[in-house]
């Protein structure tokens, strides 16, 4: 497995970010094992993005046409985990080898399922301007592999949250980490049915262990998009001595008195991610407008305080108002 996330909440990589003021396009990531090309990465903010080059964070113009570019190269020294700049190459790009209508897609992992210890993967790191080293270039990248992912466990596929609650969880599957840095997963984070992550668990709902800091003995969690992907988790309700509503977890940052504030809680060039951590009672994966409501405690009994909160999904910000956690307005950055 080859991922690359950030040093700061990912034991296990570094972070792919567009950063820095002199950045071009197109910037990508992609590698080859065994005679096969992999790209498309895991972004904490938008997802899985099955395109080569991702993103815009409105530094320079983004590639906007398809066409020739000329693209430095950087070849991968594993002995030393640096890039040391190699030859450039000329690169024909068609419309279906990039989205740079996203904002930047900050913190991106790179899945190639190595099912072997022998034999190498190819790291090609797409850059036209800024070479990745440790200036603030383009790209920050390690390469803890091979390693399997982590094992855990789950319940067969399931019709919808209330079905995963009442399930059994005697199935295992495994665990791509994303958003999460440890225990159950989070929005985003990626299952599959093999430790190597070649086969994406099926689309569905599925009992998981208990989520952190709540008073359920088990969570769901919502997989969709044919690509194993997390699109949201919640809390199983729980009885007595703390009765505890289904709730689905939002991501956030804290409260702002305005959505410019909240937006530069961590705006598109990157810092700090959200990560306060609240709930909303809806039945899908994201909060709807006037419909709603959402919560600082899991238990759903401290309505969010008035005011905007940038969600980590896709730097949406949302209003809170009316003091009852009723979310009033969702807007992008």
């Amino acid at each position: 497995m080859l991922q690359c996330g950030p040093v700061n909440q990912h034991s296990n990589g570094r972070k792919v970010q567009v950063t820095g003021t002199n950045l071009g396009y197109p910037l990508g990531l992609g590698a080859t094992f065994d005679s096969q090309f992999y790209s498309g990465v895991s972004s904490n903010r938008f997802g899985y993005l099955p395109e080569l080059y991702v993103g815009n964070n409105n530094v320079v113009s983004p590639l906007a046409l398809s066409g020739i570019y000329q693209l430095s190269g950087f070849a991968w020294q594993p002995l030393t985990s640096t890039f040391v700049t190699s030859q450039s190459s000329t690169k024909i790009i068609g419309q279906s080898d990039y989205n740079v209508t996203l904002g930047n897609p900050d913190q991106c992992y790179l899945l190639v399922p190595k099912t072997s210890t022998s034999g190498t993967i190819d790291v090609s790191v797409y850059s036209p301007v800024v070479p990745t080293d440790s200036s603030g270039g383009g790209c920050d990248i390690t390469i803890p592999c091979p390693a399997p992912l982590e094992l855990i466990s789950v319940s067969d596929t399931e019709a919808s949250r209330v079905d995963a609650c009442a399930a059994t969880r005697d199935g295992t599957a495994y665990l791509m980490r994303v958003n999460s840095t440890s225990g159950s997963p989070r929005m985003f984070d990626r299952v599959f049915i093999d430790p190597a992550g070649s086969a994406p668990l099926p689309d569905g709902y599925y009992q998981i262990n208990a989520l952190a800091g709540t008073f359920s003995e088990k969570g769901w969690m919502h997989v969709g998009g044919g690509v194993g992907q997390v699109q949201s988790v919640g809390a199983c309700p729980s009885g007595l001595p703390f009765p505890q509503p289904e709730l689905v977890e939002l991501i956030c940052s804290e409260r702002r008195n305005s959505p410019i504030e909240a937006c530069l809680y961590q705006n598109q060039q990157g810092e700090n991610l959200p990560d306060q951590r609240y709930w909303f009672d809806g039945t899908g994966d994201e909060p709807v407008v006037s419909v709603d409501t959402a919560y600082a405690d899991v238990q759903g009994t401290t309505p969010l305080a008035d005011g905007w909160y940038q969600m980590l999904r896709a730097y949406k910000v949302f209003e809170v108002t009316g003091g009852a956690g009723l979310i009033t307005t969702i807007t992008n950055c």
